[in-house]
């Protein structure tokens, strides 16, 4: 799929603006959970000692950056940082070398507490409580004509805009690094995160701005916002079938006027309001949920950048997000474990 390509001769792909240092606490049932606190409030507080605790990492920008950079793509991030921020970062993206450039400015990145449950059932589910500080109002300031930052936005091979609903400027940074790329030849791909509170106010932007934009990606939650705020009486539902959803994703894409990707737990799906694309979801035992979506992200936009076809974009994006969730120490494949998984997995179709 991917042969005969030099990642590293094609232009940077920009990647911006959030970054948050999460810590993810491993639980068991919600029910558990919350007889745990209970239990302690009823005696007026105490410790709960019987979870496991990681801190990582985090923020959907510095997780998609650092996806395609394992993947081998060359990539420029775009954020804010503190001091310890900072060198927070540069250490990460340290073992890239110079196939990533940060570009950080000052400012408070944000806190994320992640309640991922594993119930005995199987069933996993994960909350975030996420502390936005900075993270709330980044606007094009973050990018500087004196450092040569436009420069860098004109000659990217993609731009990648994520977690626009935390970010109250998130409309005006997205207008401003679009405008400045060109558009013939960057890839213009957008990930909103969790809208529902700003649903309407994200169709206006869409709508302002649909021939600036390649790619919406979105999960069912996002979906169903979106549905509800263009009055489209359609929801995605857990019992649902892949066709019944390629029908809703293909009336968002046609009354959107964008490609729509949808992600979700039984496959994902592609639409231009012409045609449509399913791909179902590899199976893998999930031990690990904060990042999923950001590696799915990350898995299609290199695909894409790498100019292969609707249908293998969404299977690589599969098998790559795939291994991140089967892998309990956080770090995304490599590229060459995802060719092997895609090459040699008889039930990948």
């Amino acid at each position: 799929m991917f042969k005969n390509i030099n990642f590293s001769k094609i232009n940077p792909i920009v990647v911006m603006p959030d970054f948050f240092i999460d810590r993810i606490i491993e639980l068991k049932s919600k029910e558990h959970f919350f007889e745990s606190i209970l239990q302690k409030a009823k005696y007026g507080g105490g410790s709960i000692r019987d979870f496991g605790a990681i801190e990582r990492k985090g923020g959907n920008a510095v997780n998609v950056a650092y996806a395609l950079a394992t993947l081998g793509a060359k990539v420029v991030l775009f954020t804010i940082a503190d001091k310890v921020g900072s060198t927070f970062l540069s250490n990460i993206f340290s073992k890239f070398g110079d196939m990533v450039q940060l570009r950080i400015a000052d400012g408070s990145h944000g806190l994320t507490t992640a309640l991922e449950f594993h119930s005995e059932d199987g069933a996993t589910e994960n909350i975030m409580l996420n502390h936005l500080r900075d993270i709330a109002d980044i606007g094009p300031e973050i990018i500087s004509s004196e450092r040569g930052d436009l420069s860098i936005l004109k000659y990217s091979s993609a731009i990648v805009f994520l977690n626009w609903a935390s970010n109250n400027k998130g409309t005006d940074l997205l207008e401003y690094v679009f405008n400045n790329s060109s558009s013939a030849s960057s890839f213009h791909f957008l990930d909103p995160a969790d809208i529902d509170d700003r649903k309407n106010e994200f169709k206006e932007m869409l709508l302002h701005n649909m021939d600036n934009i390649d790619t919406l990606s979105i999960n069912e939650n996002e979906c169903n916002s979106l549905l509800k705020a263009f009055d489209l009486n359609e929801s995605i539902l857990p019992h649902n079938s892949h066709i019944e959803i390629e029908k809703m994703v293909f009336h968002l894409s046609a009354t959107l006027g964008i490609e729509v990707c949808l992600h979700t737990r039984k496959g994902s799906i592609w639409s231009d309001g012409k045609d449509v694309f399913f791909a179902k979801a590899l199976e893998t035992k999930v031990v690990n949920l904060t990042g999923a979506g950001d590696c799915w992200d990350a898995g299609y936009i290199f695909s894409t950048i790498a100019r292969v076809k609707i249908q293998e974009r969404l299977l690589f994006a599969n098998a790559f997000a795939s291994l991140y969730v089967g892998n309990s120490d956080g770090e995304p494949p490599t590229l060459e474990k995802v060719v092997n998984l895609l090459e040699n997995d008889t039930n990948i179709t």
